[in-house]
């Protein structure tokens, strides 16, 4: 399915079909929306997790020595 949408001219209208039918295949089953669900709520947490500190960005970097 991908492989097909990827195909398709962006910002087509057929293109935009792909897309929400991919989604519909994603979300529809009920089983398969908590996968989906649970997967993306871990992704998240785990990006959350290794982004960097914004305080460790603004102090200045020391060479070894």
């Amino acid at each position: 399915m991908l492989a097909a949408i990827e195909a398709t001219v962006a910002r087509s209208m057929e293109r935009l079909s792909g897309i929400e039918d991919g989604i519909d295949a994603l979300i529809s089953p009920d089983p398969l929306r908590r996968d989906f669900l649970t997967h993306e709520r871990l992704l998240s947490t785990l990006y959350r997790a290794v982004k960097p500190d914004p305080a460790a960005l603004e102090s200045p970097v020391v060479s070894p020595a």
